[in-house]
C-alpha cells in the first residue's frame, strides 16, 4: 500500500509556503488560492445561515379597539400518483383498477391556510376572542381541481375564564385531538384511520392541573349533524333533529412546554353518539320509500410519548358505526344493498424526529378497516398508507418538503388497488 505523503511536502525547508507567479509552478498557485477563498466564502455564508433566527411571530395590528393577529401558511405542492386515486391532489383511497384508470400528476395551491383572530380587551377575568380560518378547496374540492374558492374551517367565538373555555361556532371535533404530519392535505393532513372533521358546535373545556407535571383536560361538545349524504340513487340521509354529543378526557404528564406541543406523556379517550335518518327509495318510480333511523357512534383512544427533546411518538385508535362523515370507514356510511350502517375500526401511528434546528423527519402508518359483514360487492374493504417525509427550513417560515407514500385499498370482490405517491411542497408560514 502506498504511504501517504507528509502534510508538509509542499513546504520549503524554511517552513513557509511559497506562492509562485508562474501558472502551475508549485504546490500552491493562484488557482488554488481562488478556490480556497470561494470555499471559505461558502462556509461563511452557510454558518451565517445556520445561525438565522426562528420564524417571526404572526403580524399583529390594533384597530377598532381590537387586536388583530394574522396567521397562515402558503402551501404549493406537486405530486405524482402511480395509479388513479380519489381525488388525485388530496387522495383518500386508491380507485379500482380498470382500463380507464391512469397515473396522475397534480399541482395545487388549494391547501393554503389563512386565518385571523380578533381579541378585545379583557372584561374583568373573562377574555373573548373570535377566530376565522379557511383554505381554498372550494365547496366541491373533489370535482374542481382548478377552482380555488374559500372554504371555511374555523369560525367561532370563544370565552376563557381561568381554566374554563367556552366556544360557539364551527371548529374541529373534540374526539380526535391529534393530527398526523403527512403532506397529503397539509396542514390539515389526512391519513387513513385519522377520524374527525369540522362542524358547528357548542363546546365547553376545563383544564385542571394538579401539579406542575400532571393535568387533566375535559372537553364536551354538542355538535350539529351536518351530513346529508346520498348513496347511489336509492339511499338519502339527513339529520333527525338530535345533535351529535362529543366528549374527550385527556391526561398530561410532564412540565408544560414553552414552545407548545405534547408533554412527556399524554393519553386520552373520546367518542360521540348521534342518529341519522335514511330514506330508502324503491326500485321503481312508483315504489314506496322506506324511512329508517340508524345510530352513529365512535370510541377513540389517543396518546403521545416524547423520547428526549427531539423524538415524538403519537397515534390514535378508533372503532365506531356510521362514521363516514367523521372521515372513517373509508368515507362509507350505509351500505345501499344490505341497508345496514357500516361499522369500522382503524388507527394510525407516527414518529417525528427533529435533526438540529432545520430538519424534521416523519414516518407513519395508518389503516381504516370497515367490517366485512356490513359490505356488499364493490365496496371499499380496507385502506392503508405508509409514508415518510422530510421537511427542511430554509429561512424564517420558508420550508421545503418531500414525501414518499404507498397506498393499498382492498375492494370487495375486486383485486387490491395499490399506488405509489411522490409529493413535494413549498411551505411559507407566518
Amino acid at each position: 500500500m502506498r504511504r501517504p505523503r507528509p502534510l508538509d511536502h509542499c513546504l520549503p525547508r524554511g517552513g513557509v509556503a511559497e506562492l509562485r507567479a508562474v501558472r502551475g509552478g508549485g504546490c500552491l498557485d493562484r488557482r488554488v488560492c481562488v478556490r480556497l477563498a470561494r470555499l471559505l466564502l461558502l462556509l461563511g455564508a452557510a454558518a451565517a445561515l445556520a445561525q438565522e433566527a426562528p420564524p417571526p411571530a404572526s403580524p399583529t395590528v390594533e384597530t377598532l379597539g381590537l387586536r388583530w393577529t394574522f396567521s397562515g401558511e402558503l402551501v404549493l405542492n406537486a405530486n405524482y400518483n402511480s395509479h388513479t386515486m380519489v381525488v388525485g391532489s388530496i387522495p383518500g383511497f386508491v380507485q379500482i383498477r380498470s382500463p380507464a384508470t391512469t397515473s396522475q400528476f397534480n399541482v395545487s395551491p388549494g391547501n393554503t391556510f389563512l386565518g385571523v383572530t380578533a381579541t378585545p380587551p379583557r372584561f374583568g377575568p373573562v377574555q373573548l376572542q373570535a377566530r376565522f380560518d379557511m383554505d381554498f378547496r372550494s365547496t366541491a374540492p373533489y370535482l374542481n381541481e382548478n377552482a380555488f374558492l374559500p372554504l371555511v374551517r374555523n369560525l367561532y367565538l370563544e370565552a376563557t375564564w381561568s381554566r374554563l373555555r367556552l366556544l360557539i361556532g364551527q371548529a374541529a371535533d373534540v374526539l380526535s385531538p391529534r393530527a398526523s404530519a403527512t403532506l397529503n392535505f397539509y396542514p390539515l393532513s389526512f391519513l387513513p384511520g385519522d377520524i374527525g372533521d369540522y362542524r358547528p358546535q357548542i363546546r365547553a373545556e376545563w383544564r385542571q392541573p394538579f401539579s406542575d407535571v400532571f393535568e387533566i383536560d375535559l372537553q364536551t361538545a354538542i355538535a350539529q349533524a351536518v351530513q346529508t349524504f346520498q348513496v347511489s340513487d336509492t339511499l338519502q340521509a339527513s339529520q333527525t333533529g338530535m345533535p351529535d354529543f362529543q366528549g374527550h378526557i385527556g391526561l398530561a404528564f410532564g412540565p408544560e412546554r414553552t414552545e407548545g406541543g405534547p408533554r412527556v406523556f399524554e393519553c386520552g379517550v373520546a367518542g360521540h353518539v348521534g342518529r341519522r335518518q335514511v330514506v330508502l327509495h324503491g326500485a321503481g318510480a312508483s315504489a314506496p320509500a322506506e324511512v329508517r333511523q340508524y345510530s352513529t357512534w365512535s370510541f377513540v383512544a389517543d396518546g403521545s410519548l416524547r423520547l428526549g427533546e427531539t423524538t415524538l411518538i403519537e397515534g390514535e385508535y378508533f372503532i365506531g358505526q356510521l362514521v363516514g362523515d367523521y372521515s372513517g370507514a373509508i368515507f362509507q356510511t350505509v351500505d345501499p344493498v344490505k341497508r345496514v350502517p357500516i361499522r369500522a375500526r382503524g388507527g394510525w401511528v407516527q414518529v417525528t424526529q427533529q435533526l438540529g434546528t432545520r430538519w424534521i423527519l416523519h414516518a407513519g402508518f395508518g389503516t381504516d378497516d370497515p367490517f366485512d359483514q356490513d359490505l356488499a360487492t364493490a365496496e371499499r374493504k380496507t385502506n392503508t398508507e405508509v409514508f415518510g417525509n422530510a421537511l427542511f427550513r430554509i429561512i424564517g417560515g420558508l420550508r421545503v418538503g418531500l414525501e414518499l407514500s404507498w397506498w393499498a385499498t382492498q375492494w370487495v370482490d375486486n383485486p387490491t388497488a395499490t399506488a405509489l405517491r411522490v409529493e413535494t411542497a413549498v411551505l411559507y408560514a407566518f
